[in-house]
């Protein structure tokens, strides 16, 4: 992930985009070497994830800079990277939302 620090002036969307990255990332990591990981949880992380990094995509896109064209290319990324986990993640265990317990 991109340090928020390579634009000047980092909008309110760049951080939500990139704390919950940061904090749940380390989190989840924890909670995979102790085998404690909720689906549920994983997916919602997954879901929050995408919207985040979708919303701060487009609004990059509607800013012309060089610098927020670089940014949005590591936001672009990371939105293939998610997709793809969160793809693989519904192939293998199913959609936790979907499921009744």
């Amino acid at each position: 992930m991109i340090i928020p620090f390579v634009i000047t002036e980092p909008e309110i969307l760049h951080c939500l985009a990139v704390a919950p990255t940061l904090v749940l990332s380390v989190m989840f990591v924890v909670l995979y070497l102790v085998d404690q990981v909720h689906d549920l949880a994983e997916q919602l992380y997954l879901m929050l994830q995408i919207i985040f990094n979708v919303l701060a995509f487009l609004f990059v896109l509607l800013n012309t800079s060089a610098t927020l064209a670089l940014y949005g290319l590591f936001y672009c990324h990371l939105l293939i990277a998610l997709c793809i986990d969160k793809y693989y993640v519904i192939k293998e265990r199913g959609f936790a939302l979907l499921r009744k317990e």
